[in-house]
């Protein structure tokens, strides 16, 4: 990622200080950094920002900004190690929510690899949302390699309910939703909000043991929390 960030840093300074004009300077920081130009510039060209090339630098730089702020924390602050994989690990969470699984997948990789967690249970997190990431862009194969890495029968019930749903095992993971009942760890809401969700809810698995855990169908919980989101949305309007 290095030599993408050299340019996109580069770049701006050609933007900032000559009109996105290519100089010598900017060919020989490149150059220094080994960036591997599509079509190398020449000196006196004028660069632009194609939408193409904003997602990219986007992508890159929030990358570079995620990565090496956790680095930091994790170094210069090592009692703050819960902090700094719950932060990590929301970002994580926002991309997916978001369907930036590409850029989720960069970061889980990244998050996978860490030297230390703050416990086996946010080190099982990242390995689970890593096996989503790869699930949600059609790499089952993938999805599937990660799941099998880990003995999760040892595990806590939510772990072993998300590894079945990630192996679309919807009957297991339908007892397991039964077993931990309506005050599990996994509440109503979670179970429509979280990503890793998203094709079990489509299940009739899932939605007659939704309604036999919970009491209701999971679309009067979802009216219930748009509901709330309204109420709370006007609330801050009349606040400012």
């Amino acid at each position: 990622i290095w030599p993408c960030f050299a340019e996109v840093t580069q770049r701006r300074n050609l933007f900032v200080h000559i009109d996105g004009i290519v100089s010598n300077q900017h060919l020989k920081v490149c150059g220094e950094n080994k960036v591997n130009f599509p079509t190398r510039p020449q000196i006196g060209d004028e660069l632009s920002v194609e939408p193409e090339y904003f997602v990219k630098a986007y992508n890159c730089v929030f990358k570079v900004g995620v990565k090496l702020g956790n680095v930091l924390w994790r170094k210069f602050l090592p009692s703050d190690l819960e902090m700094a994989d719950k932060a990590l690990n929301g970002i994580c969470y926002n991309l997916l929510s978001n369907k930036q699984y590409e850029l989720a997948i960069r970061l889980l990789e990244f998050a996978v690899r860490l030297p230390r967690f703050s416990s086996k249970q946010m080190e099982y997190i990242f390995v689970i949302n890593r096996a989503q990431a790869y699930k949600w862009i059609s790499d089952v194969e993938s999805c599937r390699d990660i799941i099998s890495s880990v003995d999760w029968s040892a595990c806590a019930d939510e772990f072993r309910l998300a590894s079945n749903v990630l192996l679309d095992n919807f009957d297991a993971a339908a007892l397991l939703m039964r077993k931990m009942g309506p005050k599990g760890s996994i509440m109503k809401n979670d179970y429509r909000d979280w990503p890793l969700f998203k094709e079990f809810r489509k299940s009739e698995q899932f939605q007659s043991t939704y309604l036999e855990v919970f009491g209701e169908a999971i679309e009067s919980v979802e009216s219930e929390v748009l509901l709330t989101k309204e109420v709370t949305g006007a609330s801050k309007k009349m606040d400012l």
